[in-house]
This record gives C-alpha cells, sequence and structure tokens, in this order.
C-alpha cells in the first residue's frame, strides 16, 4: 500500500488525537449528516432489535438507539473512539455492547446475530481498495440475521460541488494517483489531524457490492445537505451529496 496511505489510514485507526478532534473540526458537516441519516433510520427501523452500528465514531447513533430502547452493539476501529462513547454512555446511563474490530474481519462475531446493521457517515469510504470494501459489506450481510436489513451511507463524488471543485474531481476519476485506485482521494486536513483517505461511489459500484455480499437492495436515498433533505427523481446520482442504500439479506 502507498506510504501517503498506509499513514492516512493509522491515524484515523490508531490517533488519540484524531479521535478527540475530528468530529470538532467537522462538527457542521457530521452535525448535518447525523440528523439526516438518523431521520432515514428512524423510519426504517420501526421495529425494536438487535442493532449493530460496525462503524460508530463518537457514538451518536449508538446512543440515539440505546435511548430509543434497542440492544446495542457498537464497533470502532480506533480503540480510543471506543474508550470515548464507553465513557458517554456510562455518564448518559445507557447501556451497549462495544467492540475494537476491523470490518474487514468480523470473524469474532457469530453469524445472523443482528436484527440492523449500519455503517454511516462515509465510513465504508474511509477504507481503501475496492476488495477491502467488498470484505466489509459481505462481513455485514453475514452477521445480519436472516430477513435483517443492512443500511450503508457513501458520498457522491460529484455531489454539491462547486465549479473550482470539477478539475480535482476529474482528476480523482481518471488520474487518481500513485497507490490510488479510481474516485481515491487523500487530502491534507488541517495541522493536527495531518492527511485523510477518502473514497467516493458511484451508484454502481454500492450496487456491485451489495450484490457481491448478496443483498437485495430495498431502497436508495440521495443525500440533498444543502436544502437537509432527499433529491428526488433520475438526476440524483448526478446531483446529491452522498447514497445511503439498504440491502437485505
Amino acid at each position: 500500500m502507498d506510504k501517503r496511505i498506509e499513514e492516512a489510514v493509522k491515524r484515523e485507526s490508531t490517533s488519540k488525537d484524531y479521535a478527540l478532534e475530528y468530529y470538532e473540526a467537522e462538527k457542521e458537516l457530521l452535525d448535518g449528516l447525523f440528523s439526516l441519516d438518523t431521520e432515514f433510520l428512524d423510519s426504517l427501523f420501526t421495529r425494536k432489535g438487535k442493532l449493530f452500528d460496525a462503524t460508530m465514531g463518537r457514538g451518536r447513533h449508538v446512543i440515539h438507539f440505546a435511548k430509543r430502547g434497542f440492544e446495542v452493539f457498537g464497533n470502532d476501529y480506533n480503540r480510543n473512539m471506543v474508550e470515548l462513547v464507553r465513557k458517554d454512555l456510562n455518564r448518559l446511563k445507557l447501556k451497549a455492547r462495544l467492540y475494537n474490530h476491523n470490518i474487514t474481519d468480523l470473524s469474532r462475531i457469530k453469524d445472523n446475530s443482528f436484527d440492523y446493521v449500519i455503517s454511516m457517515g462515509h465510513s465504508l469510504g474511509c477504507i481503501p481498495k475496492i476488495k477491502n470494501r467488498e470484505k466489509a459489506v459481505k462481513e455485514f450481510a453475514r452477521v445480519v440475521k436472516p430477513d435483517g436489513l443492512v443500511v450503508v451511507h457513501g458520498h457522491n463524488i460529484f455531489g454539491d460541488i462547486s465549479l473550482e471543485d470539477v478539475l480535482p474531481m476529474l482528476k480523482c476519476c481518471i488520474l487518481p494517483g500513485s497507490g490510488l485506485e479510481p474516485r481515491d482521494m487523500i487530502y491534507f486536513h488541517s495541522k493536527n489531524l495531518g492527511h485523510t483517505f477518502i473514497h467516493y461511489f458511484s451508484l454502481n459500484e454500492l450496487h456491485r457490492l451489495f450484490a457481491a455480499a448478496g443483498l437485495k437492495i430495498q431502497k436508495k436515498a440521495g443525500l440533498n445537505w444543502k436544502q437537509n433533505g432527499y433529491y428526488r427523481g433520475p438526476l440524483k446520482s448526478l446531483m446529491c451529496g452522498g447514497f445511503i442504500f439498504v440491502g437485505k439479506k
């Protein structure tokens, strides 16, 4: 793997500074994402059950669904994130079981364990290489129960961009650079957080990932961050800020 990618992924998965500072640095964006994601999930999960947040980050969905009375399981590859979420749960007197696993290998979790598996906030796009993202979605499908739902959120590369972003995004698609695959990007976030890796999705890629995992797509949504809602109609694949895919096992 390219050294730049290794360094970016290592920081995200091990750095205490990242766990402490990323969510503050991206508060405005993440608040909007959480609001849209939660509205979507609440309308989808009408029956309480076992919910696994495979990429919980700071645990917003873990806390939200624990408050709603779900049996909640949370996971993050950064153990510092896990400890921060544990402290928040204790402070709020809420219960959830927390893991510190790489989502490409959830082998310590039994097959057919959960009613719902979620990976929101574009977390799947933080994983380099299509083969690894495919492994992750297959693991989601393995640990969800028959007829259970898997929900994934991924950013759209041409969603809500300005004219000055068009050329960099086209380069990202056609000539992404050494060690990168199409629609991969490494960018400098800030002095404290350093470089960040991100993969942008197309509708076709998400369709392929779900099909390879044996998940039947039940619902799709295109996010409109600017209006805090969803795009309707055939242009959503070009205009939306991100996609939410729902698959059934």
